[in-house]
């Protein structure tokens, strides 16, 4: 935004309008005629950026009006991430033999983020953590918590949440 408010040239009361009068967004971009403020039309993503040279900058000339004079500048608009919540967590391996010791290993976890990066994962309670206690979590492994018996039980319910640095997370039974 230009802050003309701030700008000695311009005089209390002049009527100023602004408006886009180019620049290879220009369609992306809409701007309030009178604050000047500039907002994109769709909502945007970092890693997926829409801007004309995919660059996740956005260029448009703005023209500023008060009647008699004008003046045209090229503004910037440059996108920052932002960490997104991770979508889905995945266990590569759900079987394991009966009659294996404690500590077996079953699998290991990762977790589906667009930014990437190193989760933590641990056991919570919610819907389908019924059979939690049955197992723990080493890092990013699933291992046995007991000697499983097939005859006697033969599926198991966990539910866990892998959390990112940030501390976004997703859970999942």
């Amino acid at each position: 935004t230009y802050d003309h408010y701030n700008d000695s040239t311009i005089m209390p009361g002049q009527n100023l309008v602004f408006s886009i009068v180019g620049g290879p967004d220009s369609a992306k971009v809409e701007i309030d005629e009178f604050t000047g403020e500039l907002t994109l039309v769709d909502k945007p993503d970092y890693e997926s950026p829409d801007d004309a040279n995919s660059d996740g900058k956005y260029s448009v000339s703005v023209k500023l009006e008060d009647g008699q004079m004008s003046t045209t500048e090229t503004i910037t608009i440059t996108l920052e991430n932002v960490n997104d919540k991770p979508t889905d967590i995945i266990l590569d391996n759900n079987r394991v033999d009966e009659n294996r010791s404690s500590s077996t290993f079953i699998g290991d976890f990762s977790t589906i983020d667009q930014d990437g990066g190193v989760f933590t994962y641990n056991f919570v309670s919610g819907s389908g953590d019924q059979d939690n206690s049955s197992f723990q979590i080493s890092g990013s492994k699933l291992l046995t918590n007991e000697n499983f018996q097939h005859r006697i039980k033969s599926t198991y319910y966990i539910r866990v949440i892998s959390q990112d640095s940030s501390g976004l997370s997703v859970e999942k039974q």
